[in-house]
C-alpha cells in the first residue's frame, strides 16, 4: 500500500478487483458473497487484508471461494492461519493466549483491558517475516504445513 493520504491506491485491492474482473468476464464467479470494498481486516498498525468471498463455477460444479490478499508484513501470519488445520491453529491460538497474547491471521498481538475490563487488541510485538519467527515468538519447535493437521499435532505443540 503506499499512504498518499485520500485517494491512494491499495495494490492489493487493485490486484484483487482485476482478478475479480477476469473471473466475472469469463462467468466463472455466479456469485458475490462480499466485496473488497469494506471487508478490510486491520490490524493495529493500520495495514488489512482485502477480501472477497463468493461461489465460482468450474466446469458444472460450483464452490465457494475466499481470496485475501495481504501486506508483507502480514505474510507469515496468514501463511501460518492458512496452512494449518482447524485444531492445530486453535491450539497455537491458545498457546499464545496463555502467553498473554492473541494470534490471528492479522498478527500476534499483546492481550490489554480497557477500563471496563473490556479485551481490546494491543499493537503487534514483533514483526514476524517468517513463519518460523512466529514459532519462534511463542517458544514453539518450528512444525511444517505437513505436521500441522490433526491432535497429534496441537499435543506436540505443548
Amino acid at each position: 500500500t503506499t499512504d498518499l493520504g485520500a485517494g491512494s491506491f491499495d495494490v492489493r485491492k487493485g490486484f484483487v478487483d482485476a482478478l475479480l474482473a477476469q473471473l466475472h468476464d469469463r462467468n466463472m464467479l455466479v456469485f458475490d458473497l462480499a466485496l473488497p470494498v469494506g471487508s478490510r481486516a486491520r490490524n493495529s498498525s493500520g495495514n488489512h487484508a482485502v477480501s472477497y468471498m463468493g461461489i465460482i463455477r468450474i466446469g458444472d460444479k460450483h464452490r465457494r471461494i475466499d481470496m485475501k490478499a495481504y501486506p508483507v508484513e502480514l505474510h507469515a501470519f496468514a501463511l501460518l492461519y492458512f496452512t494449518g488445520g482447524t485444531h492445530f491453529n486453535r491450539g497455537m491460538r491458545l498457546v499464545a493466549r496463555r502467553r498473554g497474547l492473541s494470534l490471528s491471521d492479522l498478527g500476534l498481538r499483546s492481550c490489554v483491558k480497557d477500563g471496563n475490563g473490556e479485551k481490546v487488541k494491543g499493537a503487534n510485538i514483533a514483526p514476524c517475516w517468517t513463519e518460523h519467527d512466529v514459532f519462534a515468538l511463542l517458544d514453539l519447535e518450528y512444525r511444517p504445513p505437513t505436521q500441522r493437521q490433526n491432535a497429534a499435532d496441537v499435543r506436540s505443540l505443548c
